[in-house]
């Protein structure tokens, strides 16, 4: 409702509130929604290969990814295709496969176990643009990689794990690189996520 000016009949005035936010707009709008604008345009430009280009993964797990209509993202620094990766996350000597697969926005890890699509797990859905950083002065850019943990790695993150346990196979590093990782083992027939943020 207008305000009116208390002795000045018929004239009326903006609120100050209404003034300091059109103010507020002027000078930072620009500012605000270039720098959207850019974040936007980051997540548009996130690169995606097809399950097609990852011709070392048996042929049942590109089907499978193909039938879920799976989009591989890649990370900003690294031009060789990955997330994809092959290891042995249930048991010693038995060649599973994962991949980070993408649909409508949205990553998670897909673990094919026996490399056969017969059975799948999930992991870790997140949106993709959760894991979009500024990685220089000038540039934005998508940084969510997967990887094969071996003992080594993972022993930093299980050595408080309570009861201990016996690291016999490998595990899955899901990383916001440059940021920080969780590691995905199979244990007992379910998984077990650690965090390291650094």
């Amino acid at each position: 409702m207008p305000v009116r000016l208390i002795g000045v009949p018929g004239r009326e005035r903006t609120p100050l509130r209404s003034i300091t936010l059109v103010f507020l707009l002027v000078l930072f709008g620009p500012q605000t929604l270039e720098a959207q604008d850019r974040w936007d345009e980051a997540a548009r430009r996130i690169r995606y290969l097809s399950p097609a280009e990852f011709p070392s993964a048996p042929p049942d797990v590109i089907r499978a990814l193909d039938a879920r209509a799976c989009r591989i993202p890649q990370v900003w620094y690294d031009s060789l295709p990955h997330n994809v990766i092959r290891g042995e996350f249930a048991r010693p000597g038995q060649e599973d496969w994962a991949a980070l697969c993408s649909r409508t926005g949205v990553s998670q890890i897909l673990v094919f176990w026996g490399g056969s699509a017969g059975g799948v797990d999930s992991l870790a859905a997140h949106e993709d643009t959760s894991f979009l950083q500024l990685v220089d002065p000038d540039r934005i850019g998508f940084s969510r990689r997967i990887e094969v943990a071996d003992s080594s790695i993972m022993w930093e993150y299980f050595e408080e794990y309570q009861p201990p346990i016996r690291l016999d196979h490998q595990g899955i590093s899901d990383a916001f690189v440059e940021k920080g990782a969780s590691i995905f083992y199979y244990l007992s027939g379910g998984w077990v996520e650690l965090a390291d943020a650094d």
